[in-house]
């Protein structure tokens, strides 16, 4: 209750002599809780189940506040009437007597502004995965997109629900922490003091009505990072095109086969400079349906209010939902948008540019520019439960987000040149001897017998990185039917070796007999002793190529040869693998990020033929599960 009321107006006090009142009773012995929806007359009942101690109870914060936000009104995030847009549901999936909790609800159904709220995935009032699964190891709910942050959670308030509360309660401005709103001052200020001509009335007109309905930009500190952001992109919002392309069009630059149209040249415009035609698709497709930005392109520069909206576009989707930025961590918003240039090598001076501008636009907001430091720190303790000790600056904190990113952000993982081995077959891929380029790896004497996988963790990793290994065989084995187990005396078995500092993070494919190696690259520095990158390493090890290396790939993607570097071509070769039945997964795990070995790593090397994301590097998508579910006859 402390929890709600602390960051809205709604009260809970005890009840007195009240007519209509909230009643809270525990039931002993039961695992199941459940209370009544929104305001009704007399005694209101909702029920919290103690269960036994080896059950899961309700009497823990998370569970307690979902019950009050059904008494306040909430429905489950996932039945909202716009849902379609965001996940899919697998029906076939659900157990029968639970199909009706996922049908959705007309608009009016819902207390707050569905239009001013976006769909939150992190929201309290979102169910796992998972919930009411026949199949436990098969998602009911599929993100149609990369979603960074964590679906369904009972842990507490997300920013979203608090601001859901503040709206349906109609809770005056004192008690909205997350809708601050800037006048023109404070927007003139954070660019003149920044050194730009003030800004037109136009300019910040726009960015004040728009900032929260098109970009979700809701308070004054994500609202000061934006602003940075896209201060720096346009040269103190004067910029809408990109000035070295501006009177020819920079002609063999920022080109797409298969997406460009004749005559159109997709070079940075608007306020957050978009480029390439796919971004200019995707931005179009979601701002309007179609592709007119694609046809016309300019019309981003030519519009004040399209250099805008596309601006606000990508803060929407790619920046707004991850983990950090609701906290005021600007790394994460730097690294969102340029963290592969400017989180490491030798752009890092930019980003601290843009973070010395970030405490500027701070002051001239009235917040405290001193404490922006502060928010660029520890980051990753709470979202990645990695005890990584204090960072101190951005960008060391950014180049860290774009580690830990992997192929997300596009960083290569950590490739290095083992001294025992030299350099591996796509990056990441020990070969075994005898192996055959033009077959693959494809027959049954590289699997593991009983799908059964000896292993060996060297005792050299950490405690910490020790159980982020095993969680990462946990999950392919909670998804499929591969069971690991600790090697006792098996002939053919898995050394997970913590590796020297840059020996590279790379397995064998499948099983070679005997003691197989895989390596993974401590720091200091970039490593890979993460989440995905140990389970992406561990399905070479069960038998798996990269998905971008299947022989159908072309169907799919176009890669760029002219940005590949010279040498690493190789990288790109198919081979005749076994898909295992299975569709081509542009977010596989084992999916090359978009800019893998690029000499420009601003420009992409592979290039999807739909509008999608490619690549990430946080767990097993559906698809990777099926396959190794089909390879192993699960």
């Amino acid at each position: 209750m402390e929890s709600i009321s602390t960051q809205t107006c709604v009260i809970f006090t005890p009840h007195e002599t009240e007519k209509d009142f909230l009643s809270i009773k525990v039931l002993r012995g039961h695992s199941a809780s459940w209370s009544s929806f929104g305001h009704t007359t007399g005694e209101q009942l909702m029920h919290l189940a103690a269960a036994a101690a080896h059950e899961k109870s309700s009497l823990e914060t998370g569970i307690v506040l979902y019950h009050l936000m059904k008494v306040l009104g909430f429905h489950s995030e996932h039945r909202r009437p716009d849902r379609d847009q965001y996940v899919e549901i697998d029906w076939d999936n659900i157990k029968k007597e639970k199909l009706h909790t996922y049908i959705k609800l007309a608009k009016n159904e819902f207390i707050y502004d569905l239009d001013r709220e976006s769909y939150d995935f992190s929201s309290l009032m979102h169910p796992n995965t998972t919930k009411f699964a026949k199949d436990s190891k098969i998602p009911v709910i599929l993100p149609k997109f990369q979603v960074h942050s964590v679906i369904g959670q009972r842990v507490g308030l997300s920013d979203g629900d608090v601001r859901k509360i503040l709206d349906a309660y109609d809770c005056p401005k004192e008690n909205n922490k997350s809708n601050s709103v800037v006048n023109y001052d404070q927007f003139s200020n954070a660019l003149t003091w920044n050194g730009y001509p003030a800004p037109s009335w136009d300019q910040f007109n726009v960015f004040v009505n728009s900032a929260g309905p098109k970009g979700q930009i809701w308070s004054q500190t994500e609202a000061a990072m934006a602003l940075t952001h896209y201060m720096h992109e346009s040269d103190g919002l004067r910029a809408k095109r990109e000035y070295r392309c501006e009177q020819n069009g920079c002609p063999g630059d920022y080109e797409t086969p298969g997406c460009d149209v004749g005559g159109q040249r997709y070079y940075g415009r608007g306020y957050i400079q978009l480029t390439w035609c796919y971004n200019y698709r995707a931005a179009s497709s979601f701002l309007f349906g179609d592709d007119r930005l694609v046809r016309d392109p300019d019309s981003v520069a030519r519009s004040e209010e399209l250099a805008w909206d596309t601006a606000f576009y990508f803060w929407n989707v790619n920046v707004h939902n991850l983990p950090g930025v609701a906290q005021g961590q600007f790394g994460v918003t730097t690294n969102a948008i340029n963290g592969n240039l400017e989180c490491r090598g030798d752009y890092v001076a930019t980003a601290r540019k843009r973070f010395e501008m970030y405490k500027v636009v701070r002051n001239a907001f009235g917040l405290d520019p001193n404490a922006a430091d502060e928010r660029a720190e520890n980051i990753k303790f709470v979202f990645f439960h990695i005890k990584m000790g204090k960072m101190g600056k951005m960008v060391f904190q950014c180049l860290m987000l774009a580690a830990l990113a992997g192929v997300i952000a596009g960083v290569p993982l950590p490739q290095g040149v083992d001294p025992r081995y030299g350099k591996f077959f796509q990056g990441d891929i020990r070969l075994p001897p005898g192996f055959d380029m033009k077959n693959g790896i494809i027959g049954d004497n590289y699997r593991w017998p009983g799908n059964v996988v000896p292993y060996e963790i060297s005792g050299a990793f950490t405690g910490d990185e020790r159980n982020t290994i095993l969680g990462s065989l946990r999950e392919i084995s909670e998804k499929t039917c591969i069971r690991f187990v600790e090697r006792s005396n098996e002939g053919d078995w898995v050394f997970i070796e913590r590796g020297q500092p840059n020996s590279g993070c790379w397995s064998y494919v499948g099983r070679i007999g005997g003691r197989q190696i895989l390596n993974l690259q401590p720091g200091p520095g970039a490593h890979c002793i993460w989440h995905g990158t140990a389970a992406h390493e561990m399905i070479h090890a069960i038998g798996f190529f990269h998905e971008q290396s299947r022989n159908d790939r072309d169907d799919y993607v176009t890669i760029m040869w002219d940005n590949i570097q010279p040498g690493t071509e190789g990288n790109f070769d198919k081979i005749n693998t076994d898909a295992q039945g299975i569709s081509y997964d542009y977010l596989s795990l084992m999916h090359y990020a978009a800019n893998a070995f690029a000499i420009d790593p601003s420009r992409p090397t592979i290039v999807p033929k739909i509008d999608t994301q490619i690549g990430q590097n946080e767990g097993l998508t559906n698809s990777d599960a099926q396959k190794i579910r089909n390879m192993y006859r699960c």
